[in-house]
């Protein structure tokens, strides 16, 4: 998860939906449970985006943007691409260095 900087950093009480910037989940034997399940709370809880990684597949499915309680665009991206966080779009990950 990719939280919100807050000057206490998180001292004075645990982050919240409204912090979450990013959530990220491994999936590696629960990949319908990840997708099916736990997006759904992420976007009724109104996290901006989730990755869903899965490991079987080698592939990561990034869930944005949110809008009406739902993400209005699922892309499945290969285990080579980078991904960018869109709250961080100058930040580029290579995911594929975790299938090595």
């Amino acid at each position: 998860m990719i939280l919100r900087p807050r000057p206490d950093f998180y001292a004075r009480a645990h982050p919240g939906s409204r912090d979450a910037l990013l959530v990220v989940e491994v999936a590696q034997s629960s990949l319908a449970y990840d997708r099916d399940v736990k997006v759904p709370l992420y976007t009724r809880a109104g996290i901006p985006e989730v990755w869903v990684v899965d490991t079987a597949g080698r592939r990561t499915f990034v869930h944005t943007p949110l809008a009406q309680d739902r993400y209005t665009a699922v892309r499945e991206v290969a285990a080579d691409a980078p991904l960018s966080p869109e709250a961080f779009p100058d930040v580029s990950l290579d995911l594929g260095a975790i299938w090595a």
